[in-house]
């Protein structure tokens, strides 16, 4: 190799003293490739124990073009245009299998002139491995972590670094990045804050994963409850704390909701037990006080005297008493039963008057209760499920009521018929029920009330029973004036309608107040009339009969004996009794139906009706 002048090139060592000559050995072998370049990008001399490894010799680049060495690689060409102006720059570049870190420094002549350029080849490809083995590793975590339904925050020094967008997503956040920067504690429950760190502390000074569950601060200022796991990893080239988060909030309402309800399951067990046991004496105290009435208007009439009358009225008081507390017993037995799931037709106004009764206790502490129950067809359902949606639907209004004085706070259930439907409105003048909930209400376990009360089971199982008979809910309401919620049910008449036609019925009692009840339930029919089972024996024989109702209080036969006969004969027979819990088993399987007294002619009709079109179909 000859210089431009034609001069051969020569060693900078050549003809130097042996201290020189030391000094080039320790240059040789100090770092893998360390060359000079001149002004004019060539190479003046070149050195290192790597260059070999490389198939390359000192004297092969002597005079070669910087730029071929590295081919034309353009980051390491602008920082060595960076280096002929003064400044001291690296760059990485891979070369013949191998990673460098080149570092080039101006080199300064006596005069302060940059005559030109060192550069020291330093060898990095274990680090660059490394490095690339950490960013497949990082995409990874990425994949698998973007794809998971839990949250993960990867922070250092307290601050986020990375967020999947399940966190964003949790935590109420449009994009995960909002949250890349901000101190990861505040996102923590102020109480919940020192436990964290001390967690984060644990995980840096372990290799072990802590499990807690902490509350975590939503955007909103909503506190939700997660399941927290910390660990230390390593992320981005350095020692980060994760934590994978799983929202718990919905799962632990849930738990809560169920164990309340499995109570209120209880509660229904014991309400029906007491019912059973209050009807025990209530049996034996109305049949006594009949008696004493009886033999008291035998033995004093109550027109003989004014202190007789006032006698007798105390004594109708007490057996009205006694028997509104059978009534009420009766309605607990109606929602606590097992059999609930019967269908049958029903009259929807016995269902809201019972429900209405069952409520008044609780809606008088809070609104004045309003009914305005037209006369509406029968529908096919249950009476007790059935009660249970009008239960659910006034608890609901009164509870929207709290806030409010009861003088200025109403409450109104009425029925009406619109086409062949049967509706069933529940109306309050309440706060209105807010937008963004609205859609909810009838969600299971969704609560609007304060924490700890309500199941949130009360609309979603309205919502349930009246889908189940072929209806629907509708809900309108406005803002600052109320709520009204709105029950279709398809209307029975058409179907009652079927059995219609004059009938042949005997009743058989002597309860004035029932023959009463027949007789207007009856009217159109052909009803013959006995006041007691003997009475009525012979007129078994009297030509067929469609139904027979009879009042098993009025059975001086035995009953087994007048029921098997007239099974023979009737289509339906219905016992009736003011005891009808104290009915055997063995007389009720001898009955299409056995009824509770007092009973009204509605009821008495529906009943027959329903009879009738089974024995149709």
């Amino acid at each position: 190799m000859e210089e431009e002048n034609g001069a051969p090139l020569r060693s900078p060592w050549a003809g130097s003293n042996p201290d020189e000559h030391q000094l080039q050995r320790i240059v040789e072998h100090s770092a893998p490739v360390i060359l000079q370049i001149d002004a004019g990008a060539i190479i003046r001399f070149a050195a290192g124990y790597h260059l070999e490894a490389l198939g390359l010799s000192a004297e092969s680049l002597l005079g070669t073009s910087f730029s071929e060495f590295i081919s034309t690689h353009e980051p390491t060409l602008r920082v060595l245009q960076q280096a002929f102006t003064g400044e001291f720059g690296t760059s990485e570049i891979p070369l013949s299998g191998c990673h460098f870190e080149i570092r080039l420094t101006p080199m300064v002549d006596q005069l302060g002139t940059i005559a030109g350029v060192t550069a020291v080849f330093v060898d990095i490809t274990e680090r660059a491995l490394a490095a690339e083995e950490l960013g497949r590793s990082e995409a990874s975590f990425r994949v698998l972590t973007e794809s998971s339904p839990d949250a993960v925050i990867v922070h250092r020094f307290g601050r986020i670094v990375y967020a999947n967008r399940a966190a964003g997503d949790l935590l109420q956040h449009s994009a995960a990045a909002d949250l890349k920067g901000k101190p990861v504690l505040e996102f923590f429950a102020k109480d919940d804050r020192p436990q964290a760190m001390q967690r984060i502390r644990d995980s840096a000074a372990s290799s072990e994963q802590f499990q807690d569950r902490f509350r975590l601060i939503r955007r909103s200022g909503e506190e939700g409850s997660f399941e927290v796991t910390t660990m230390a990893v390593q992320y981005d080239g350095g020692t980060a704390t994760v934590h994978v988060a799983r929202d718990v909030t919905q799962a632990l309402r849930m738990q809560t909701k169920l164990a309340q309800t499995e109570r209120l399951a209880s509660l229904g067990t014991l309400a029906g037990g007491v019912g059973h046991e209050i009807n025990n004496p209530l049996a034996y105290m109305t049949a006594n006080l009949s008696f004493i009435i009886e033999e008291l208007t035998r033995l004093l009439p109550p027109n003989a005297n004014e202190d007789n009358a006032e006698l007798h009225h105390a004594l109708r008081d007490v057996q009205d008493g006694t028997g509104r507390v059978k009534d009420i017993v009766r309605q607990l037995n109606e929602f606590t039963r097992v059999d609930s799931e019967v269908e049958e037709l029903i009259d929807p106004r016995i269902a809201i008057e019972a429900a209405v009764r069952m409520s008044w206790n609780h809606v008088r502490r809070t609104a004045r209760l309003q009914t305005h129950l037209l006369p509406v067809s029968s529908v096919r359902g249950n009476t007790s499920r059935l009660g249970q949606v009008f239960l659910a639907l006034l608890l609901n209004a009164s509870a929207a009521l709290t806030a409010q004085h009861i003088s200025e706070s109403i409450v109104t259930i009425s029925s009406y018929e619109k086409d062949d439907s049967v509706i069933i409105e529940v109306s309050d003048n309440g706060p209105g029920i807010p937008e963004e909930i609205l859609s909810n209400i009838f969600d299971p376990f969704f609560s609007a009330s304060a924490s700890g009360q309500g199941t949130g089971l009360g609309l979603s199982v309205a919502h349930s029973i009246v889908v189940a008979m072929g209806g629907s809910i509708d809900v309108t309401t406005k803002i600052g004036e109320g709520t009204t919620i709105q029950i279709h049910l398809p209307s029975a008449q058409e179907r009652l309608g079927e059995a219609a036609g004059e009938k042949s019925i005997l009743v058989v009692t002597d309860d004035v107040r029932l023959l009463e009840a027949a007789q207007i339930a009856l009217r159109g029919n052909r009803i013959r009339i006995a006041g007691k089972m003997s009475i009525a024996s012979p007129e078994l024989d009297g030509g067929p009969l469609d139904a027979i109702l009879c009042d098993i209080s009025s059975a001086d036969v035995d009953i087994p004996t007048f029921g098997n006969r007239a099974n023979q004969l009737g289509n339906a027979l219905l016992w009736l009794s003011q005891q009808l819990d104290q009915v055997p088993q063995e007389h009720r399987d001898i009955a299409s139906l056995c009824l509770q007294k007092p009973i009204g002619a509605d009821n008495i009709s529906m009943q027959l009706s329903k009879l009738w079109l089974a024995n149709n179909s």
